[in-house]
């Protein structure tokens, strides 16, 4: 009976798998070889055994059973067994049945088989087909050129593909499937772990029955699940369903696409969604759902709104683009947003911030613990504040604006009326259309605007109506019993219907007056209106980052650091709407004083022009009287004249007389009696003159009378206009201050705007710093794990883990290495890091000799 020559193999020491390589490594060190050698077999001739081989003997005296080293190029091969074949050149075949028909090929065991060019297979039926493939283990195959199959009936069919473990199928193209029954498909793809399966190019799959079906997947974890185009999956069925989707932990699902989940059975469902947190839940496109379930009814935050956010515990945003910050916080409203544990958002376009804010009306706005804006359009801005009536606005610790468009504006001011307004502290507005200015003052009837508490209150609104109150004339405002402003003139001192309507006429204005005050009011409260704009952006500065809050809670307590910053503001704000309420108050006091001093000053300028007229008339007369004096006097004047002439006539006549003196008697006589009468004459006219120069004197009395009066009376005019030029220039400065306390309003807002900018760009820039330092963090930590498996003497494969951590940061790793001949081995791992998801790998190899 034929057998092998074991006897004098174990007098050398050799095992027979030992012989293969001791004859390759004696044929290696052969300086010169010289032809190739085939292992003969013992023919059992007793005459040798147990001394010496007779197949050592010159001649030989066995067969070489079958055994075939011959064939083009096979100098130099070996082949040893029954019907080994080594025909490939430097080849080696040991075993029955083996077969190395490639070059440099090698082939140890019954049936291997080692075709390709330098590929080596080890093992029963081991196959290794492809160019400088190697395939060891029973049915092992390696077909792909410089693949490798290690175990047991493993694969490895892809170019560059490794295969490591029973059953392990390594068929893409630089793919590697490392456990039992482990499958990598794709190209470049990995799967490591019991049943792991990778059949996506460049996937990834870790964990047993882990799977990446995806292009570009990774999963990671037992039973976790990557199918889509780059997907990611890690933890214990972790499902990532949606292209380009994560699932991060236990139970998680992502199955929209560009959705990420992350925490305990979290699930992102919608399209480019985000679930961060123990049961937490984000079902509507673009959703953000950041927070567990705080109060164990296995529901944790949930955004259901398209666009909705929803951040803390239990917080639930299921309105469209909705946002909802805080604890157990709801934004069911479309557009709606809730800051603060137990806010309330649920009216759509409506704003609530603070813990149990409440803001339920259609684009309300709730600012403030406890605050409560229930209806349409209206603004609760301060803890405990309630506005309830439509479009009201109720600002202050503890304010209530109960009525239709009322307006209560300080601590716990109160406008329960409709149309009313009610501004400084405890200050009451209960009657519709009533306004309540000042600390403490409360109005007691329909239409009443009072400024002031009790004792010190005026009322406006009604000096009209209040006029027959009066008695008596009174140049002056005054009250009545029930506070009233009224204007004090006696009407029957008025002369005419005419001055009747210039009263009414003053009236008139003096109530434009009032409406202009009730439009300062107005741009009051429209700065309000502004204010609650510019909190909006800032809220909606707030979405946007919270868009960007997707794994850390660090990110959160920073979220919850602005929002309190935001607070601050609010508050700041609301102290500087109490200083503007004071200043228009103050306003509205110097207002009133003008007003006084412009209907005193009407009443003067209409006694001046009373006795202006009647002036004019006495100048009239006088002007009439100098008139006729002035013609009086030019009379006597020709009277005068013709008086001279007669005189001088005479004179000469009387010289002539007194020459012919002597001869007419007669005539001197009548002369005589001539120059009588025009003594008499003489006589009358210097008295008329004496009159008229005393008319004369009367009438420039009189007329320096009058000029004085006149004097007087312009100076009156000139000191009237002087006071209404200088409440002109007041009322200009008021108006000046205004306007300049306007543009510094506008300036602040813009600073604020300037300045949210430039801290959503800080919080952003910090968010990617923060995420890179983790990554970085995390590739220390995977290559602090990554550790290439020692080789004991005897093995041919060995698989290592590890696991590391580095500055918070932690990463796991796995990694082979595969004796390929006595002293050449390769080896090769790869890693993920625990939170980002990133995925690093290693090659290697080694050459003793």
């Amino acid at each position: 009976m034929m057998r092998k020559n074991s006897g004098y193999l174990g007098g050398l020491g050799l095992a027979g798998s030992t012989l293969a390589f001791a004859v390759v490594a004696m044929t290696t060190m052969t300086a010169a070889p010289v032809a190739a050698e085939e292992c003969l077999l013992d023919d059992g001739d007793p005459a040798f055994e147990g001394v010496v081989d007779d197949a050592l003997l010159v001649p030989p005296t066995d067969s070489t059973g079958g055994a075939v080293s011959t064939g083009p190029g096979s100098t130099d091969s070996l082949a040893c067994g029954p019907n080994a074949q080594a025909t490939g050149a430097n080849s080696t075949a040991v075993g029955a049945n083996t077969s190395a028909t490639g070059d440099q090929s090698t082939a140890v065991g019954s049936l291997a088989s080692a075709g390709g060019r330098n590929s080596v297979a080890m093992g029963r039926v081991a196959t290794a087909s492809g160019s400088e493939a190697v395939a060891m283990g029973f049915r092992s195959t390696a077909s792909g050129a410089n693949s490798v199959a290690l175990g047991r009936e493993s694969q490895a069919s892809g170019a560059g593909a490794f295969a490591a473990g029973s059953f392990a199928l390594a068929s893409g193209r630089a793919s590697t499937a490392t456990g039992f029954g482990a499958a990598a498909q794709g190209e470049t793809s990995t799967a490591v772990g019991t049943l792991a399966v990778a059949s996506g190019d460049d996937a990834v799959a870790i964990g047993e029955s882990a799977i990446s079906s995806g292009l570009n997947s990774v999963s990671v974890g037992s039973e976790s699940s990557a199918t889509q185009p780059g997907t990611s999956a890690f933890g214990w069925r972790a499902n990532a369903t949606g292209v380009r989707s994560t699932a991060l932990g236990h139970l998680t699902v992502a199955s929209g696409t560009r959705s990420t989940a992350v925490g305990e059975a979290a699930q992102a469902t919608g399209s480019q969604s985000i679930a961060v947190g123990n049961l937490a839940s984000s079902t509507a496109v673009l959703s953000v759902a950041i927070g567990g379930d705080n109060d164990g009814n296995l529901i944790g935050a949930t955004a259901s709104g398209p666009g909705g956010v929803a951040i803390g515990g239990d917080a639930d945003a299921s309105g469209f683009i909705s946002t909802a910050l805080g604890v157990s916080s709801t934004a069911s409203g479309d557009q709606g947003t809730s800051l603060g544990g137990f806010s309330t958002a649920s009216g759509d376009f409506s704003t609530a911030v603070g813990i149990g804010a409440s803001a339920t009306g259609f684009a309300s706005n709730a600012y403030g613990g406890g605050a409560n804006a229930s209806n349409e359009f209206t603004v609760a801005i301060g803890n405990l504040s309630q506005a309830t009536g439509a479009a009201a606005n109720a600002i202050g610790n503890g304010s209530n604006a109960s009525g239709s468009f009322s307006v209560a504006l300080g601590n716990v001011a109160q406008a329960t009326g409709n149309n009313s307004a009610a501004l400084g502290n405890g200050s009451v507005a209960a009657f519709d259309n009533s306004t309540a200015v000042g600390v403490g003052t409360v109005t007691d009837r329909v239409g009443q605007v009072k400024l002031g508490n009790t004792g010190s209150s005026v009322t406006v609104g009604d000096i009209a109506a209040s006029t027959a109150a009066q008695t008596g004339t009174l140049f002056m405002a005054t009250t009545d019993a029930s506070g009233t402003l009224g204007q004090g003139v006696d009407v029957s001192t008025l002369a005419s219907v005419a001055q009747v309507d210039a009263l009414d006429g003053r009236l008139t204005t003096a109530e434009g007056d009032i409406v202009v005050l009730d439009g300062r009011l107005t741009t009051a409260e429209g700065d309000i209106v502004a204010l609650d704009g510019r909190l909006t952006t800032a809220e909606g500065d707030i979405v946007a980052l919270d868009g960007r809050l997707t794994t850390a809670e660090g990110d959160i307590v920073a979220l919850d650091g602005r929002l309190t910053t935001a607070e601050a503001g609010i508050a700041t704000n609301a102290s500087a709407i109490a200083a503007s309420a004071t200043a228009i108050t103050a306003l509205d006091t110097r207002v009133t004083t003008n007003e006084a001093n412009i209907a005193t000053n009407t009443t003067n300028i209409a006694a001046n022009a009373s006795a202006i007229t009647a002036l004019d008339t006495r100048v009239t007369t006088n002007e009439t009287n100098i008139a006729t004096n002035t013609a009086n006097i030019a009379t006597n004047t020709a009277n005068i004249a013709t008086n001279t002439t007669n005189i001088a006539a005479n004179a000469s006549a009387i010289t002539a007389l007194d020459t012919r003196v002597t001869t007419n008697t007669s005539n001197i006589a009548t002369n005589t009696a001539n120059i009588a009468v025009n003594a008499g004459n003489i006589a009358t006219n210097t008295a008329s003159i004496a009159v008229n120069a005393g008319n004369i004197a009367t009438n420039t009395t009189n007329i320096a009378a009058n000029t004085a009066a006149i004097g007087v009376l312009d100076t009156r005019v000139t000191t009237n206009t002087t006071n209404i030029a200088a409440n002109s220039t007041a009322i200009n400065g008021l108006n000046t201050r205004v306007t300049a306390n306007t543009t510094n309003i506008a300036a602040l807002q813009t600073l604020t705007q300037t300045h949210t900018g430039q801290i959503n760009q800080l919080f952003g820039e910090t968010a990617a710093n923060r995420a890179a330092i983790d990554r970085s963090n995390e590739g220390v930590a995977m290559a602090l794990a990554m550790e290439s498996p020692m080789l004991p003497a005897g093995t041919t494969f060995a698989l290592s883990g590890g696991v590391g951590y580095f500055e918070s940061q932690g990463a796991g790793t796995l990694a082979i290495s595969a004796r390929v001949s006595e002293n050449a081995a390769f080896s090769a791992g790869v890693g993920i890091g625990f939170d980002s998801g990133e995925v690093g790998a290693r090659g290697g190899f080694q050459v003793a000799w």
